[in-house]
């Protein structure tokens, strides 16, 4: 989750991104890929994410 949160939330590509956590970026594209198909069969997890990105969404809204 990691991974996607940060692609999805900063301007770095997948190779930064796996510099950023020591894999290659092949290794962030299989696990953005992998977390996908995972959310779509397992519904808790998915509940989970959603969760997370909207409470991200919302920190995002709030006046600093």
């Amino acid at each position: 989750m990691a991974m996607e949160l940060s692609y999805r939330y900063s301007n770095y590509k997948q190779r930064e991104i796996g510099a950023i956590f020591g894999v290659d970026y092949s290794t962030v594209n299989h696990n953005r890929v992998r977390l996908k198909n995972k959310l779509k069969i397992n519904r808790k997890l998915k509940k989970q994410f959603d969760q997370l990105l909207n409470h991200i969404d919302n920190l995002s809204k709030k006046k600093i």
